[in-house]
């Protein structure tokens, strides 16, 4: 996605455009495939919705061609993609194979990020100079580590359970649980605290549902209560509260832009 070009007027990168080959093939391909899972799609007015509210958001957009071009990378490709993977996990093979190239893609990701941390490898200025200090991994901001990292490690705490015997053998949950603790570590050296709270919130959802629920339930109360009671905790909470956090307080403003628009 960093490759980015034209062609004519129209501004693309070379991810668009192995994307666009790929559907475009797909679709000529798997014509039929593609017209079944299109009407069989599930979560049909949540998406419909959402794609709703993106196309308003386009109209309402001071730029409609910069807005337009952020609805096509963030709205269209996914929902094509997602179309793509609907169809073709039919059977469980796929499913591993996909399961465990993103799983892959992830301890990589992980495994840098925790490296730069440890000063073994070269993280960009200015992040790792900030206090906390904050890698980057393969990326070129921190956040991008969370943002890559936390929706999977939520696809593999589900997967990891006893319960789920689908895509989970023994070797599955031990390799699972090793990149999630990994991951949790690269989210913490990037300081990406909208990951991290993901990841636990995630956490108490998936054990709400396991044989381990009360404990779980009981031990993030009590890593949250001493959180709080620590000072560096407290403070951290007091600024996020009092808007004296840069990072809140650029999400406040983008808020209230939004409502603005």
């Amino acid at each position: 996605y960093l490759v980015r070009f034209s062609i004519g007027p129209f501004p693309t990168t070379l991810l668009e455009l192995l994307f666009g080959a790929l559907f475009v093939g797909w679709a000529l391909h798997h014509r039929q495939k593609m017209f079944a899972c299109t009407r069989n799609i599930p979560w049909k007015l949540p998406i419909l919705v959402f794609l709703l509210a993106s196309m308003v958001s386009v109209w309402v957009a001071p730029d409609h061609w910069h807005a337009l071009g952020t609805w096509r990378a963030y709205f269209l490709e996914p929902l094509l993609l997602f179309i793509i993977i609907r169809a073709e996990l039919a059977d469980e093979r796929t499913l591993r194979l996909v399961l465990a190239a993103l799983l892959v893609s992830v301890a990589f990701i992980d495994v840098v990020a925790l490296l730069q941390y440890a000063h073994i490898i070269a993280s960009p200025l200015p992040w790792i100079t900030e206090h906390p200090r904050r890698v980057t991994s393969i990326f070129e901001y921190p956040n991008a580590v969370g943002l890559y990292v936390a929706p999977f490690v939520g696809v593999l705490l589900g997967s990891a359970l006893p319960a789920v015997r689908r895509v989970a053998d023994r070797w599955w949950r031990i390799t699972a649980w090793l990149v999630i603790v990994l991951s949790l570590g690269a989210c913490v050296a990037a300081d990406s605290r909208g990951a991290i709270v993901a990841i636990v919130f995630v956490g108490v959802l998936v054990a709400w549902y396991s044989p381990f629920r009360r404990p779980v339930l009981v031990t993030v109360l009590v890593a949250a209560l001493l959180f709080v009671a620590l000072p560096l905790g407290r403070t951290m909470v007091m600024n996020i509260a009092t808007r004296h956090d840069a990072s809140t307080d650029v999400r406040l403003v983008l808020w209230e832009g939004t409502a603005k628009l």
